[in-house]
């Protein structure tokens, strides 16, 4: 099972909708799982999610 994430791509303001027009696109991926070498080094992962241009830090990421 893949997830998807949506992605904002970036855009100028229109004068019609009043604020930026987004556009979303679709990102697939996944990771394959580490061998026991590779899960002995595992280390948290700290993402900063851009969302509408405003940064999210603290990001959920599942799998």
């Amino acid at each position: 099972l893949v997830e998807v994430e949506e992605v904002p791509e970036h855009q100028t303001p229109t004068a019609k909708t009043g604020g930026t027009a987004m556009k979303l696109t679709i990102e697939q991926l996944c990771f394959s799982k580490p061998t026991e070498e590779m899960a002995n080094h595992l280390r948290p992962l700290f993402i900063t999610a851009n969302f509408g241009g405003i940064p999210i830090l603290k990001v959920m990421v599942d799998g």
